[in-house]
């Protein structure tokens, strides 16, 4: 993901791929695909991985995908009021 791009594509994009690769049989952990998704976001978003990810012994794709949703949301508000 570049900085800037929007992150329901990126999302969308990833789920995408993940589907792609079940169909061919490539079985990836609910918790491995967690953790690419975190890596594969821009480094705009390093802070609120290092959130995320402190002091989880598990990840929910659907929990960190609500956090990062509400981080984009904030942090949108945000530079349009600056």
């Amino acid at each position: 993901m570049e900085d800037g791009a929007n992150l329901m594509e990126h999302l969308n994009v990833f789920k995408g791929l993940l589907d792609q690769l079940g169909r061919v049989d490539v079985k990836i952990e609910k918790e491995d695909q967690t953790l690419l998704l975190l890596t594969s976001l821009s480094d705009s978003f390093e802070h609120m991985v290092t959130t995320v990810l402190y002091g989880k012994d598990t990840l929910q794709m659907g929990e960190v995908e609500s956090a990062l949703l509400s981080y984009e949301k904030t942090r949108r508000k945000v530079e349009d009021n600056s």
